[in-house]
């Protein structure tokens, strides 16, 4: 029994000094990637992973490949990222938030319309539909699918959730209702967009000019500008 006992021990310490090794390289590739030194994390996160055995938590390996999606992202490595993103979802269960609204923007920035909708999608699920952000970015797919109505719904879901694109979501809902020649709305949309950015949103004042001027309604849908 005390055989057993001094075993069990020994097991125990080997996993907890296997998890410290793995833990070291991920700290210090965080401290990289938040200084911007992405190829020097992203080395030493792969470290973290190769260190990582299989006693290794679900949550530390969500984590790890995570980051690495972060930081293939940053490196322009889109594909990688997608891939490192999904990873981190699938051990995560499909509960991590962050990953699923990381993933959009992988898939966004890959021009993947139907896999970033879906992932956006995701992200708002799993947030309980509380992340402005991810209603945000939905919204601006939907744009580029030229779902305009459900792109419409998705920006007063970002702007109910307080996005910090919140005169972005203003005026890209005016431009929608203008197109639908609901000037009256838009313009009070536009005006919002501009107190919000304390009048810098030019996007905003351009839109709100063009629809005063709204009697030639084909140069005003030529020059209705949705902003980010």
């Amino acid at each position: 029994m005390k055989t057993l006992l001094i075993f069990i021990l020994l097991i125990l310490s080997s996993v907890a000094v296997q998890a410290q090794i793995a833990k070291q390289p991920f700290k210090q590739a965080t401290k990289a990637a938040k200084a911007g030194n992405y190829e020097q994390a992203l080395a030493l996160y792969q470290k973290a992973l190769e260190t990582a055995d299989s006693n290794a938590s679900p949550s530390f390996l969500t984590r790890i490949h995570y980051n690495l999606g972060v930081c293939f992202f940053h490196s322009d490595q889109l594909a990688q990222a997608v891939k490192q993103y999904e990873r981190a979802i699938e051990l995560s269960g499909g509960s991590y938030h962050r990953a699923f609204r990381a993933l959009g923007m992988a898939q966004r920035d890959l021009r993947n319309w139907k896999a970033a909708k879906e992932a956006f999608v995701k992200a708002v699920r799993v947030s309980g539909e509380r992340d402005g952000e991810a209603w945000f970015d939905l919204a601006m797919v939907l744009i580029e699918e030229k779902d305009f109505a459900s792109a419409a719904e998705a920006f007063k879901q970002a702007i109910k959730n307080n996005s910090i694109a919140l005169a972005a979501s203003h005026n890209n809902l005016g431009v929608i209702l203008a197109l639908n020649g609901n000037f009256h709305a838009a313009e009070k949309e536009f005006q919002i967009a501009l107190q919000k950015s304390d009048g810098k949103f030019s996007e905003a004042k351009n839109n709100l000019d063009f629809c005063r001027q709204r009697a030639m309604n084909k140069e005003l849908q030529a020059k209705l500008e949705f902003g980010r």
